[in-house]
């Protein structure tokens, strides 16, 4: 592993902490699934989905840029 990854394991750790709480917090709101936990649950989901995404294409044009 290279340093930058290094350095931004931490902060991406907390942002995937920070989306997870805030998809269940929304989850907990939206009451329009039964399941409250379930429904938390998925939003967390999204919320990581395009957290990774992000990621992914910033890494890659990081990657492109040095070539």
């Amino acid at each position: 592993m290279n340093d930058n990854i290094k350095k931004l394991l931490p902060k991406v750790l907390w942002l995937l902490l920070f989306a997870a709480m805030g998809g269940y917090i929304v989850g907990v709101k939206v009451d329009s699934i039964n399941n409250i936990e379930l429904s938390g649950f998925i939003i967390a989901l999204f919320a990581f989905g395009f957290l990774w995404a992000g990621l992914v294409v910033g890494y890659q044009t990081k990657s492109n840029e040095k070539k």
